[in-house]
């Protein structure tokens, strides 16, 4: 199995504050204080408006499909309307009113452009995080979210996603290729090759370093 088998390289796009600013301003009727965030397939710009609300402008890659767009747009709409109170991020419609808008960019691509609400907080991105209560709180609001879409569906809930652990791929095993790749990761986090080679491709793909564009 090769990293393309699994799927897991994007190329997030990079486009800069400047067009950006446009866009906001354009399709949201946003202006603020931007802020590249770090993102595995979509350029993220954290945005501080000017009575100090904080949202995220999500830029998704031309290779992103259009149909698990809209599925992750609608999980957000759908917990808005029957558990509003979940801490979970918030999706704001664009000027078009809807969940997301295509907007041709300086590259000449369209790109689909969301704008959500920001939550500040901890990631647990790369490290391990702690026995006891972040583990107890984050198993109960995924129960919580659970319950919210267990009246949800949509067709692109099917699709695949490369770290899935219930993916058969998963099950098939690394080739040197991809050891190749964790061993690189092992470099920059201090991960084994023993390790990859037992352990889910999940808790390895926490140790590559997420890329953050700058502009």
């Amino acid at each position: 199995m090769t990293i393309e088998d699994l799927g897991v390289q994007f190329e997030p796009p990079c486009f800069d504050l400047e067009e950006i600013e446009q866009v906001l301003a354009q399709e949201f009727g946003l202006s603020g204080e931007l802020r590249s965030l770090a993102g595995e397939r979509d350029q993220n710009i954290r945005v501080k408006s000017g009575d100090g609300r904080l949202y995220v402008l999500k830029i998704s890659g031309v290779e992103q499909d259009e149909e698990r767009i809209d599925f992750e747009a609608r999980i957000l709409d759908h917990i808005a309307g029957t558990a509003p109170g979940l801490g979970v991020q918030t999706g704001f419609r664009g000027k078009n009113g809807q969940l997301y808008v295509k907007r041709r960019f300086s590259n000449g691509a369209s790109h689909l452009v969301r704008l959500v609400s920001y939550l500040p907080g901890q990631t647990f991105f790369g490290e391990k995080p702690s026995l006891g209560t972040p583990l107890f709180e984050m198993g109960r609001l995924q129960g919580q979210v659970c319950a919210a879409l267990s009246s949800f569906f949509h067709p692109a809930a099917r699709s695949d996603m490369p770290w899935d652990s219930s993916s058969d791929r998963l099950a098939k095993g690394l080739d040197a290729s991809l050891l190749r790749t964790y061993e690189s990761a092992k470099r920059v986090r201090g991960l084994t090759v023993a390790a990859v080679r037992k352990g889910s491709c999940g808790s390895c793909y926490r140790q590559l370093p997420m890329p953050t564009c700058t502009t």
